[in-house]
């Protein structure tokens, strides 16, 4: 070694000054890793994305939201089938006054969670129906 780290001991958490991190600088360049996105989130963003559509020769720009929700009632007006299937519900809970979040995943065909209880209850009168109409055979002596 040296003369100038003579005086410095080296060991048990006592590196050697020339490989200690100069000042101003982490052991981490790149830092901490992004946040990972859901796809619910990266579908949302893309959403709301603008876009230039032209209809009846005129350009005008609209979120990509809008843009599904023209062609999904146009498509419906001129009698798709499938369109007006997914444009029914959308109108009847529109019609109700449901969370319009609940709405855009009817569209989306995610469907909605239901809370915990509900379906625990639904599974218990599943199974409670399945059990009375079940008949267990009686074992006779031999």
């Amino acid at each position: 070694m040296s003369d100038h780290f003579d005086d410095y001991p080296v060991g048990y958490k006592k590196p050697p000054k020339h490989s200690r991190f100069k000042s101003g600088q982490s052991g981490n360049r790149k830092g901490r890793p992004k946040k990972s996105i859901s796809l619910f989130d990266d579908v949302q963003r893309e959403l709301e994305v603008r876009v230039q559509v032209s209809s009846n020769g005129r350009t005008t720009t609209m979120t990509k939201r809008e843009a599904i929700a023209k062609q999904l009632v146009n498509g419906a007006a001129k009698g798709n089938a499938r369109d007006r299937a997914q444009l029914l519900p959308l109108i009847q809970a529109s019609e109700e006054k449901t969370d319009p979040r609940l709405l855009e995943k009817v569209v989306l065909n995610i469907g909605f969670v239901e809370p915990k209880n509900t379906i625990i209850a639904k599974e218990k009168d599943v199974i409670e129906a399945d059990v009375s109409k079940t008949t267990f055979p009686v074992k006779k002596p031999p």
